[in-house]
């Protein structure tokens, strides 16, 4: 492997909300894409001359500017993203593209428009259930934004041109997933906190600058020394953890965290998107929306959220459960409730712990962290 790249040359990337990469694509002629919800399927912003960017916001401790234009119960997640945009550190990118996932982000996008005015900013419809006339609602709503996108930046968006980025998008989703795979090993192969490092990365980055990096990955992890010490092994479950350094942490105080289940996890989040041979392509991309986030904010789907940490439980072989909720986080504070519940009646232990979007007060959480852990 490149001595010069290695993973810990991925904390580089992650840094900013607009990395190194992402410039260097925009300076061979790519658009700049960012997103703030994985309910927006990438490849339709990963199109043609498209480099879509999961917005990772500076992890402000104080947000005035923002508190201005947002409530104070707003999520420190939307306050820290509206400080970053109103101190420009957002302004090189090209375009927005929103999903009504939640009312934060909702008035987020409002104050955009009302005091950033970006050149191209478009906010997706999503429906609360997923159901077949909701994949279909939600497919119109994505067909609408590829014509909006093509218009605006005179690209093809056409179905081969969507075809195309569907395929590369599967083929390193396919790499991720083979990594992920190596941490069902007794002793994992990659800790939880590179895994977190390396999907955070291919997140914020262009895909097609950080392929060969991540092929290279693939096959080197398995010759890799690692530690051999016997650990408990966690899954962490939660909103908005973007921050490698908390699962580092989490890590250090005698653990491996082995599965990852929020909104930029791997499970579900590593799917590919399946094109059936009489499906509409817009279609294919609405359903995998649906499938590949798992997220609480989707009415009546409780079951089928806990039917898949059940089933990762049992592939990863975890020992316990970390619920991470962000402040003010509406969706997942009702969430936690019933999640915790249905663990503790399977007998897992679990520990909850609630944080601001910026990793402040570590000191009592590893306090917390270390009485868990002693109880294993």
């Amino acid at each position: 492997m490149n001595d010069s790249f290695d993973l810990q040359s991925l904390s580089k990337l992650t840094a900013e909300p607009v990395n190194s990469m992402a410039q260097k694509a925009q300076d061979a002629g790519k658009h700049l894409i960012a997103y703030t919800c994985r309910f927006l399927p990438e490849p339709i912003i990963s199109t043609n001359r498209l480099v879509p960017i999961f917005l990772r916001p500076n992890q402000y401790i104080s947000t005035p500017m923002a508190d201005t234009y947002l409530s104070s119960v707003t999520c420190s997640y939307s306050r820290c993203l509206m400080e970053t945009a109103l101190d420009f550190s957002l302004e090189n990118l090209d375009g927005w593209v929103f999903v009504s996932s939640c009312d934060h982000l909702r008035r987020v996008h409002d104050n955009l428009v009302h005091s950033i005015k970006p050149a191209f900013i478009h906010m997706l419809d999503l429906p609360h259930k997923q159901e077949e006339s909701h994949i279909k609602w939600y497919a119109n709503e994505l067909e609408f934004l590829s014509k909006k996108l093509e218009k605006h930046f005179e690209i093809d968006m056409g179905n081969t041109s969507i075809e195309s980025s569907i395929s590369d998008y599967n083929n390193f989703q396919a790499m991720l997933r083979d990594i992920s795979i190596l941490r069902k090993q007794t002793i994992p192969l990659i800790s939880g906190y590179h895994f977190h490092l390396l999907l955070m990365a291919s997140l914020c980055s262009p895909k097609h600058l950080l392929f060969d990096f991540v092929k290279e990955l693939c096959a080197a992890l398995p010759e890799n020394d690692r530690d051999e010490t016997k650990k408990p092994r966690l899954m962490v479950i939660g909103s908005r953890i973007e921050d490698s350094e908390y699962i580092k942490k989490i890590e250090s105080m005698g653990a491996y965290v082995v599965a990852d289940r929020f909104c930029c996890g791997s499970i579900p989040g590593l799917n590919d998107v399946e094109l059936g041979e009489s499906d509409n392509v817009f279609e294919a991309l609405s359903r995998h929306s649906f499938n590949n986030t798992s997220c609480p904010r989707m009415m009546d789907e409780f079951d089928l959220r806990m039917k898949i940490i059940r089933e990762a439980m049992e592939e990863y072989k975890v020992d316990a459960v970390i619920v991470e909720t962000m402040k003010f986080c509406d969706i997942w504070g009702v969430e936690s409730v019933p999640l915790i519940h249905e663990l503790k009646q399977m007998n897992i232990p679990v520990l909850r712990l609630e944080k601001e979007y910026a990793s402040t007060g570590m000191g009592q959480m590893e306090t917390r962290l270390q009485a868990f852990l002693e109880s294993l």
